[in-house]
């Protein structure tokens, strides 16, 4: 007994979505053509980028030596492992991430990936995190006292600051230098310490 088109072709999708994708779920909300305007007992396959919003794939029906080509662009929900709040968190708050499943559509910005991280924006539990709703916990924090260090030759230079932002080992910073009244530009070297 041969399998009704519409179940073939949509098992077909799932089975290349789930692959590709490396989804953990997919529901195929519309399939995005008739089965019935194709001949019966075909074999499915697909061809394109199914992992991006609002997919156009090509369908491949074979009935034979000379097979049918169809564009499609069937309405998609591919879920897929990725790290989620383990809690309801505020902004500025330590996130706790742990592994969950999201909807591909909600890792806008991409995934997080990165370790630690505190919340850009508030979070309820089983959120998706990605690089837009949360940061890399900073290694130094805003307000932070930090030696302001210049080197010139042998000679070395070092004053108290105040970090104006927080930052991570590595990226550039403004610090407040309160004896000089001056803002100061310089690379967070360490946690407590600014080079110029």
């Amino acid at each position: 007994m041969d399998v009704p088109a519409g179940e073939a072709i949509e098992q077909a999708l799932v089975d290349y979505v789930t692959e590709r994708c490396a989804a953990v779920r997919v529901e195929v909300r519309w399939l995005g053509l008739d089965p019935a305007r194709l001949a019966p007992g075909g074999r499915p396959g697909f061809d394109g980028d199914p992992c991006q919003a609002n997919p156009t794939l090509t369908l491949t029906w074979a009935v034979g030596a000379d097979p049918d080509r169809l564009r499609v662009r069937p309405d998609l929900v591919v879920w897929v492992p990725a790290q989620v709040a383990a809690h309801p968190v505020a902004v500025g708050g330590e996130v706790e991430a742990v592994p969950g499943e999201a909807r591909l559509s909600d890792l806008v910005g991409g995934a997080w990936a990165d370790g630690a991280a505190v919340a850009v924006r508030e979070l309820r539990a089983g959120e998706a995190l990605t690089q837009l709703n949360v940061a890399a916990v900073p290694d130094a924090v805003t307000g932070a006292i930090v030696k302001v260090v210049v080197t010139s030759g042998s000679l070395r230079i070092a004053a108290e600051g105040r970090l104006l932002h927080g930052a991570r080992v590595g990226e550039l910073v403004r610090v407040y230098n309160q004896a000089t009244d001056t803002v100061l530009r310089g690379v967070l070297v360490s946690s407590d310490t600014v080079e110029l």
